[in-house]
């Protein structure tokens, strides 16, 4: 654990990168290089970042153009990364101080681990803003996130099936053997990395340590179109790698299919089986709203209300990424520089 070197991802659609920047450049943690990568942004994204990261020794920007996913991003700072191992970020984060010596901690890397992710918290959002809040709340537990732990709001170490890329640190030498990630995918490119990591006998780590703080969705239209951009890349990951195939997602389905179909067709005993699948599907709603607030009160109903619009609109999305064609790659120039 000689050196280690983070790379963060920058996305056009983030206003202010200063803030990442900053907080991935003032690391606690001595030799880390930082890599940034802007993909051909327009709206000042690079001055912006150069004046944040100062004289830094320690900063490279690359600005791609082809970047024309966020993984193609990634796997170029990747490839341009000097360390034992790689830990990576998007521009809409804020990482913690100690972010990088939590995720390199040796205790996280016993026992065959190929790449550790920390926890990820939405930056806070004003209580008026009641259900935007409950939807931010809600996609924190499990019942939400549909078992990832992107945001799930845990305490102690454990093992993860998926590691979230805006918060994660991989091997160098397992990152290049399980081939990066897959740039032919806008979402769920990380899934699909943590899958062949898995295949290859290694294990995934959670702790919560690492803190990486997320910029929230201002509006619910906003929240509920990214849970639907969500469901759509997974879709299409799913018909991309098996390894994007979860058990979460399948039940989730197969209870949105049952629900549609048997709402269409109503003929006894059928009705039943549907009152009988909406009844525990509520019931295991509000038992997670009710343990989310601790008491009923007016925010229980909020997150009851929460947790099926972030299902179904994820599993909308989800049937449009089953039944999209997936576009090919754009290819563009690139050009690096070291400040």
């Amino acid at each position: 654990m000689s050196t280690e070197s983070g790379s963060a991802l920058v996305k056009l659609e983030f206003a202010n990168p200063r803030i990442c920047v900053r907080s991935v450049t003032s690391q606690n943690y001595p030799n880390v290089e930082v890599i940034l990568v802007d993909a051909g942004s327009t709206d000042g994204t690079t001055s912006q970042a150069l004046r944040a990261a100062g004289n830094r020794a320690n900063f490279k920007l690359i600005v791609d153009e082809s970047a024309s996913t966020p993984a193609r991003g990634r796997n170029k700072g990747a490839g341009a990364a000097s360390g034992d191992f790689l830990a990576f970020t998007d521009s809409d984060c804020i990482a913690e101080p100690d972010w990088i010596g939590a995720l390199v901690n040796p205790e996280n890397w016993k026992h065959n681990v190929g790449a550790v992710g920390g926890k990820t918290v939405f930056t806070d959002i004003p209580h008026e803003r009641g259900m935007l809040n409950a939807l931010h709340g809600a996609l924190g537990t499990r019942l939400g996130s549909a078992g990832s732990i992107e945001f799930f709001d845990g305490t102690h170490p454990e093992t993860a099936k998926s590691l979230p890329s805006c918060n994660a640190m991989y091997s160098s030498k397992v990152f290049k053997l399980s081939g990066g990630f897959d740039e032919s995918l806008r979402y769920c490119e990380d899934s699909c990395l943590n899958a062949r990591i898995r295949r290859g006998g290694l294990r995934l780590a959670y702790t919560p340590k690492a803190v990486v703080y997320h910029h929230h969705r201002n509006s619910i239209g906003q929240f509920l179109r990214w849970m639907f951009d969500y469901g759509m890349g997974r879709g299409m990951a799913m018909k991309r790698d098996r390894g994007a195939i979860t058990f979460p997602t399948l039940l989730l389905v197969l209870v949105s299919l049952v629900i549609l179909s048997l709402a269409i067709w109503t003929a006894f005993p059928l009705d039943i089986l549907l009152v009988s699948t909406l009844a525990i599907y509520l019931g295991i709603d509000v038992a997670a709203a009710l343990t989310k607030t601790r008491r009923p009160q007016g925010d229980t109903l909020l997150y009851a209300a929460a947790y099926p619009l972030i299902h179904f609109s994820y599993v909308a999305g989800l049937a449009r990424g089953l039944a999209r064609r997936r576009p090919a790659p754009q290819v563009r120039s690139s050009s690096v520089s070291d400040v």
